[in-house]
């Protein structure tokens, strides 16, 4: 771990514990901490952590900027939540009962909810409802994007962008959850969201859909810090209230045993968070994963996409297809270089109409690609290279969590 990574965690720590940190023989790399911060959307967060006395020797334009920026931080959630709030409202009045997902729920574990940010808002309704429930949110001005296997996003120019899911299960990676979908709403709790209710899932659901929600973006890009610090706050505080024998039966259903032994083990290694007895039965800690998983977390960004070269590599090491079918690192590459005529842009319509003419498009996609403006031929060489490296090395970490 680089030294602006561990001052990071050092802060991250203090804050959980609603300490400030005195920076005293140590010297701060404020550049290198807040770009880190930034990158896993922390950077409002870790700002209280700081005493008076260390903020002071800040260069004063990157501490303006990050002053600028937490002030902007905390107005923007707290509008946020009221516009949330003003969209549960309207749901109750429409007897489209709610269970409020993700950031909704975990902003209420940290000292500082507001500086807990949230780019959008997901809920869980029944599918029976999201006919209402489109009609309501185009009629506010929302326009509805392209669904993925969970969840429709309404998106709107000047609102918070809404997530409707009917499922938390995404059937491409999760294959024999069907049973514990009907749970979900049985096991779910009330919670306030500001003055209304609305339903949570209950805590057992709610560990496993963080640590699900976590292995289905490594599978397709990456997760960051912010992720593992929500399930760790939420241990930290509601470890005792846990039925674990309930837990380790929903585990066992998902197949995340081993993914979430180590996601919890990265909680006991980078947020002090003692391993809890229930996940000690799931199984054994594997130093080598967790620290390699760690590697991955900071590196990647908050959802693997710091540079582009983790970009190409989690497109080179994700494992395509179904059964026999699944493709590793080399086959993606090859996918990358000669594309299908399906996944070809429009730059390529000619191909798309003449498939006899694929390799004419392959050659005309290779030599738009090395002749890109952005960045040097030797550059483009250089990074291929390190994505093919880091992807390989990445694709051999799934397989390891058991995700590939």
């Amino acid at each position: 771990m680089k030294e602006a990574q561990k001052q990071l965690l050092h802060l991250i720590n203090a804050v959980r514990r609603g300490e400030k940190v005195a920076w005293e023989e140590e010297v701060p790399l404020w550049q290198e901490i807040i770009e880190q911060a930034d990158a896993h959307h922390i950077k409002g967060l870790i700002y209280p952590g700081i005493d008076n006395e260390s903020i002071q020797k800040v260069e004063p334009q990157l501490l303006k900027n990050w002053k600028k920026d937490v002030f902007i931080t905390g107005v923007s959630q707290s509008q946020h939540i009221a516009q949330v709030v003003e969209v549960l409202e309207a749901f109750q009045k429409m007897n489209v009962p709610v269970i409020v997902l993700k950031g909704l729920v975990v902003r209420q574990f940290y000292p500082r909810p507001e500086l807990r940010t949230m780019s959008d808002a997901d809920f869980l309704v029944p599918l029976r409802d999201l006919e209402k429930i489109e009609s309501y949110l185009l009629s506010l001005g929302y326009v509805k994007e392209e669904a993925s296997p969970v969840h429709i996003a309404y998106v709107h120019p000047k609102r918070t962008t809404i997530e409707v899911h009917w499922t938390i299960r995404d059937a491409r990676i999760f294959e024999q959850v069907n049973s514990l979908e009907e749970e979900l709403w049985n096991e779910a709790v009330p919670v306030k969201i500001r003055h209304i209710e609305v339903l949570s899932l209950g805590l057992e659901d709610l560990i496993i859909h963080l640590c699900a929600h976590m292995a289905t973006h490594l599978l397709v890009g990456g997760f960051g810090v912010r992720q593992v610090l929500d399930l760790a706050l939420l241990l930290e505080q509601k470890e005792d209230e846990v039925n674990w024998e309930n837990f380790k039966r929903k585990a066992q259903v998902w197949k995340l045993e081993v993914f979430i032994v180590a996601v919890i083990g990265i909680c006991h290694e980078l947020f002090e968070l003692p391993m809890p007895e229930g996940v000690k039965s799931l199984g054994e800690n594997n130093e080598k994963i967790i620290n390699e998983l760690i590697e991955e977390i900071f590196d990647g960004g908050v959802y693997g996409r710091s540079d582009m070269t983790y970009v190409f590599a989690h497109e080179l090491a994700a494992n395509r297809g179904e059964g026999d079918d699944k493709r590793g690192t080399i086959h993606n590459f090859l996918d990358f270089l000669c594309p299908a005529k399906e996944n070809l842009s429009d730059t390529y319509h000619y191909a798309k109409k003449y498939p006899i003419l694929l390799p004419i498009a392959w050659i005309h996609h290779f030599y738009r690609g090395m002749t890109h403006h952005d960045y040097s031929i030797k550059e483009k060489i250089k990074f291929s290279c390190k994505a093919y490296i880091i992807s390989k090395k990445r694709s051999q970490l799934l397989k390891q969590l058991e995700l590939n």
